[in-house]
C-alpha cells in the first residue's frame, strides 16, 4: 500500500442527498445528523443484513429476532465508524492500520471490476486487530464495540464476513468517511446524532429482506424516552450543578478539581458528562490550549462516571469521550472509561431479591466514590417514561412489582424520570449537587407528591428552579426544568413534598404579591362543585352518535365540553342508545340538580348556566347554596380575574396539550373576602343578561371585571395586571389556542 501521506483527506464526492450542516456544533441541537443520514444509514444497515442472511455461512443469524439482528448490525456499524474516526483524529501510530490498509482500499474507482475480497479482509483484519489491542487498530479491545459482545451472532468465532456483503460493506464505509470529514461534525456529536437517529427506526423481517425504516408508532426512542439534549440546556444546568463545585474547590488552599466525582446515571451518547469533563479540564493548570487532551484525559480519568441501561449507548458513549482525548499521551483505554451498564434506579432491595432482575449496586460498583461518602454532582436528561394515564409504557411486571414495593418515587403518578429524581439523592455526598432535565409538571402536580417526598427527604433547594420553557425537544411538546437541589441534613424538613419552587420570570413583583394574596383567601365552599360526567371508554362510544337530533337507537341526549363557552350553551350533538347507558349513567334527577356546566379541558373555567341535561366527564357539575346563587357564581367564574389566578397557579392549565380545570382546582378559587353580598344581584342580572348572547363585547367584559374587582378589593396596579391578561385574550384565534390545543374546537 501507498505511505500514508498519499490517502488525500477527502476521498469521497459529497452527493447531494447529503447536504453538510454548517451550523456550529454547539446549534445544531436534536437534527444535528438529519433524517437523511438516519434514513440512509437505516437502508445502508437493511442491506447488509439482508445480504448476510442469504449468504451460506450465516445461517445462526435467522434464529434472530429482527431487532437483536437489527443491534448488532448497528453495533457492528459502529465498530466500523469508530475505526475511521480513530485514523483520522488520534495521532500516530493511533489509526495507521486503517489509514495503511483499509482507506486506500475504498478509492479504487473502477465499478465494473471492483474486487470486494481485499475490502473485507481488510475489515476483519482491522477489527481483529482492535481486538487484540493492537495500537495500529486506533483503538483498545477493552471497548465493548470491539471485543464481539455486542456482536457475537454476526460475526462468528472466526470474525469472517461473507463475501456477499463486499458491496454493501463498502457502501457503508464510504458513507461513514462521508460524514467523518465534515469539520463542523465533530466525531462525539457524530456517534451520539446516529445513535439518537437509529431509536427511531423500527427493524422488520420478511424472509430474508431485513429492513430498518422510521417506525409509523412507538418506536425505541419513544419506548426508552431518550430525546437529545440541547447544549444551551446542559450549559444551564451545570452552571447551577457543577460550577458552584468548581468555584468551592478553587477556593481551597490546595485546590484539587481531580477529586470531584461526576455521574450521569441515564448517560446515553455522554453529551453531559462531555460538557462536565470539559468544565472541570479548562480550569485546570495549563501551559496552552493544546494540553486541553491531556487535561482532558485526566480529568476523564479522575472524575467522570456513566451508566446507561443500553450497552451500545455504554460503547458509544466510551468511544465518544475516548475520541476527545484520543492524541493526548496519557489518554486511558477505550474500556477503562468509568461507563457501566445498568439500571441504575434499580436498587437492591432488602428482601426477596428477583432472581429475573439485575439489580444495580451503588456500593459494588463505586466502592471507592461511596465509601466517601457519595458523587458529588450526578447530573443527566432521564427518560421521560409514564407508566400510567394516556402515554403509559408497559413495564415488565418483574420491574412494576419491584418499583410498587420498593420504589417511594413510583408511587401516586408512577414515571421512570419520577424514580430518578426520587432515589438519586442519596447516592450524593453531603453538599452534594443533583442536576437534571425534568418535566416541569414534576414540581407541582399532586401525582408527583411521593417522587417530591422521597427526594425532599434529603435534598434541599439553594433558591428557585430554573423553568426551560416548552418545545425543547422535538417530538415532545411538556415544558422542562433545571431540578438542582443540594444535599443536606434533613432535607427539605416540614416542606417535604410540598410543590417545588420553580422560577417564574414573567410574573413580576405585583403579579406575584396579587397572585400570593388571593391564595390566601378562604376558598369558595366544597359543595359547590363536583363530578356528574359519564365516564366513556372506546367500547361505550362506539353506542354514541354525534348528529344534530337523535336517530334510530340513539335518543339520550349527552353534551360535552365542545357545546359550551361563557354564558352560552348550544344544543346537544350527541345521542347514545339507552340500552347501553344502564348502570352507567347517573339517574336523570342528579342532573336535573346540576345549576352550572364547566368545561373540563381548558386553560381556566369556561361556564354556563345548566339545563339539565347528562353530560360526559368533559363537562364538571356546579351547584348552588343560599349565598352562592347559581347566576352570580358563572358570572364569577367566567371572570378575568378567577381566570387570571386559574392560569397563573396551575400547572395544568399552561400545558400545551389537554389544559386541565379540576374539581380540585374549583374548590380552591379564592372566594372574595366578604363574600358576593349585595353584588350578588348584580352578578346574576350580568349573567342572565349575557347568556346565550354570544361572545362578550369589549365593554361587557370590562363591566363584568370591574365587579369582581370590587369584589375582591383590587388595587389599581393589580387591576392593570388582569386588564393585560384580558387584553391577550381577545383575539378570537389566541383565545383558541389559549383554551384548549387538544384537538378540539373552541365555540369561539
Amino acid at each position: 500500500m501507498g505511505p500514508l501521506a498519499s490517502c488525500p483527506p477527502a476521498i469521497v464526492p459529497r452527493p447531494p442527498s447529503l447536504p453538510i450542516d454548517r451550523t456550529s456544533a454547539a446549534d445544531r441541537g436534536p437534527s444535528r445528523d438529519g433524517t437523511l443520514a438516519r434514513d440512509a444509514l437505516g437502508e445502508l444497515l437493511g442491506a447488509l443484513g439482508t445480504s448476510l442472511l442469504k449468504s451460506t455461512e450465516s445461517k445462526t443469524l435467522r434464529s434472530l429476532p429482527p431487532e437483536e439482528l437489527a443491534r448488532e448490525l448497528c453495533a457492528f456499524s459502529y465498530a466500523l465508524l469508530g475505526l475511521l474516526l480513530a485514523a483520522q483524529n488520534a495521532g500516530a501510530p493511533l489509526g495507521t492500520l486503517v489509514r495503511r490498509e483499509l482507506i486506500p482500499l475504498l478509492t479504487q474507482a473502477d465499478a465494473t471490476n471492483r474486487d470486494d475480497a481485499p475490502l473485507l479482509k481488510g475489515v476483519e483484519c482491522a477489527l481483529r486487530s482492535a481486538r487484540a489491542g493492537d495500537p495500529e487498530a486506533g483503538v483498545a479491545a477493552q471497548g465493548g464495540l470491539y471485543d464481539g459482545s455486542l456482536m457475537q451472532h454476526l460475526l462468528g468465532e472466526d470474525g469472517k464476513l461473507p463475501r456477499q456483503s463486499g458491496p454493501t460493506l463498502r457502501a457503508l464505509l464510504l458513507f461513514f468517511q462521508e460524514l467523518t470529514v465534515d469539520p463542523l461534525r465533530p466525531p462525539r456529536a457524530l456517534l451520539g446524532g446516529l445513535y439518537e437517529g437509529l431509536l427511531e427506526l423500527e427493524a422488520r423481517l420478511e424472509g430474508n429482506q431485513l429492513t430498518l425504516r422510521p417506525s409509523a408508532g412507538e418506536h425505541s426512542r419513544r419506548k426508552l424516552g431518550s430525546y437529545y439534549t440541547p447544549l444551551p440546556l446542559i450549559s444551564e444546568v451545570l452552571d447551577r450543578a457543577l460550577e458552584p463545585l468548581i468555584e468551592e474547590k478553587l477556593k481551597e488552599p490546595h485546590p484539587d478539581l481531580l477529586s470531584l466525582k461526576i455521574l450521569d446515571p441515564s448517560c446515553g451518547s455522554g453529551d453531559f458528562l462531555a460538557a462536565a469533563a470539559e468544565r472541570i479540564a479548562a480550569r485546570l493548570p495549563s501551559s496552552g490550549p493544546e494540553d486541553m487532551p491531556e487535561r482532558l484525559a485526566r480529568v476523564l480519568s479522575s472524575c467522570i462516571f456513566g451508566i446507561d441501561l443500553d450497552p451500545l449507548a455504554r460503547e458509544i458513549c466510551r468511544l465518544g469521550l475516548w475520541l476527545e482525548i484520543a492524541r493526548a499521551k496519557n489518554a486511558p483505554p477505550l474500556g477503562a472509561l468509568r461507563i457501566q451498564v445498568g439500571n441504575s434506579v434499580l436498587l437492591p432491595p432488602p428482601s426477596g431479591h428477583d432472581k429475573s432482575l439485575a439489580y444495580f449496586d451503588w456500593h459494588a460498583e463505586f466502592p471507592d466514590v461511596m465509601a466517601r461518602g457519595g458523587f458529588d454532582a450526578i447530573i443527566g436528561n432521564p427518560p421521560w417514561i409514564a407508566h400510567a394515564g394516556r402515554a403509559a409504557q408497559r413495564l415488565a411486571p418483574p420491574l412494576r412489582a419491584h418499583y410498587e414495593r420498593w420504589s417511594e418515587a413510583f408511587a401516586g403518578y408512577p414515571t421512570t424520570h419520577g424514580v430518578f429524581a426520587g432515589t438519586l439523592p442519596p447516592m450524593l455526598r453531603p453538599g452534594g449537587r443533583l442536576g437534571l432535565v425534568l418535566p416541569t409538571s414534576v414540581s407541582e402536580l399532586a401525582g408527583y407528591l411521593p417522587t417530591r417526598r422521597a427526594h425532599d427527604r434529603y435534598n434541599a433547594f439553594e433558591g428557585e428552579l430554573l423553568d426551560f420553557g416548552e418545545g425543547k425537544f422535538p417530538g415532545v411538546t411538556q415544558p422542562c426544568m433545571a431540578l438542582v437541589s443540594v444535599r443536606t441534613l434533613g432535607g427539605r424538613g416540614e416542606d417535604a413534598g410540598a410543590p417545588w419552587p420553580v422560577a417564574r420570570p414573567e410574573l413580576g413583583p405585583v403579579e406575584r404579591a396579587l397572585l400570593e394574596k388571593a391564595c390566601a383567601l378562604e376558598p369558595l365552599p366544597k359543595a359547590l362543585f363536583g363530578e356528574r360526567g359519564l365516564q366513556s371508554d372506546r367500547a361505550l362510544r362506539e353506542h354514541f352518535l354525534k348528529a344534530n337530533a337523535p336517530k334510530g337507537r340513539f335518543t339520550v341526549p349527552l353534551r360535552e365540553g365542545s357545546d359550551i363557552r361563557e354564558f352560552w350553551l348550544g344544543p346537544p350533538r350527541l345521542f347514545a342508545d339507552p340500552s347501553v347507558l344502564e348502570g352507567r349513567l347517573r339517574p336523570r334527577v342528579e342532573f336535573q340538580e346540576v345549576r352550572i356546566l364547566i368545561r373540563q379541558t381548558a386553560r381556566f373555567p369556561i361556564a354556563t348556566l345548566s339545563d339539565g341535561l347528562p353530560f360526559r366527564n368533559s363537562l364538571l357539575a356546579g351547584f348552588e347554596l343560599p349565598e352562592w346563587p347559581a347566576s352570580a357564581l358563572v358570572a364569577l367564574l367566567n371572570s378575568s380575574f378567577v381566570r387570571w389566578i386559574h392560569y397563573q397557579r396551575y400547572r395544568e392549565a399552561r400545558q400545551p396539550i389537554l389544559p386541565q380545570v379540576k374539581i380540585s382546582h374549583l374548590r380552591s378559587i379564592p372566594a372574595p373576602p366578604q363574600g358576593l353580598g349585595t353584588r350578588a344581584s348584580e352578578l346574576t342580572r350580568f349573567t342572565e343578561d349575557m347568556s346565550g348572547q354570544g361572545e362578550l363585547s369589549s365593554s361587557a367584559w370590562q363591566a363584568l371585571d370591574a365587579l369582581v374587582f370590587d369584589l375582591y378589593g383590587l388595587r389599581r396596579e393589580e387591576r392593570a395586571v388582569i386588564e393585560r391578561f384580558r387584553d391577550g385574550l381577545k383575539s378570537s384565534k389566541k383565545t383558541t389556542q389559549l383554551v384548549s390545543r387538544s384537538g378540539a374546537v373552541d365555540p369561539r
